[in-house]
């Protein structure tokens, strides 16, 4: 009645469903007539192996740390026993410092750099303060709060679709 279907947006918003309804229809057709099994054994290793994708996973888990950096090794290495007396945010507070909250770290965490995030993965008792030398002029003292291991959506709630995928 108002010509909305002669407009060209239309036309070509429908030519895409069409084309999205063809395809899904060659896919069902194709494996109606080509039936592929896959063995639930298939299914449990694909979402072993692929469990820390982002589609696996609720929460990535991590380290939980912040750091702050010192041009020397003196001045770092103050600043670790004063935290290892006051706890860290108050010693941050009192020297003045910034401190940067760096967040969950992970081995993914790239934003990072490497001799902090490979301090940080390293750790294993919590919290921690530790020095870490990035160069001969550049110092972080990581503060490394708590852990937390990764969260992943359950194999039931994904393993029909999992199977869907391999099919």
């Amino acid at each position: 009645k108002h010509g909305i279907a002669a407009r060209a947006e239309f036309k070509k918003d429908l030519d895409k469903i069409m084309k999205f309804a063809k395809r899904s229809l060659n896919v069902k057709y194709f494996q109606d007539a080509n039936p592929v099994m896959v063995s639930a054994v298939e299914v449990r290793k694909y979402y072993d192996e692929n469990k820390n994708s982002p589609q696996l996973m609720k929460a990535p888990g991590g380290t939980k740390s912040s750091v702050v950096m010192f041009p020397d090794h003196a001045k770092a290495d103050a600043f670790v026993e004063q935290a290892k007396t006051l706890g860290f945010d108050k010693a941050a507070q009192e020297a003045g410092l910034k401190v940067k909250d760096l967040g969950m770290i992970t081995k993914q965490s790239y934003e990072v750099e490497g001799p902090i995030r490979e301090a940080i993965l390293a750790v294993k008792s919590y919290p921690m303060v530790e020095m870490v030398m990035i160069s001969d002029k550049s110092y972080a003292v990581i503060n490394v709060q708590s852990f937390k291991n990764p969260e992943y959506v359950s194999f039931e709630e994904v393993k029909e679709g999992i199977e869907n995928f391999l099919k």
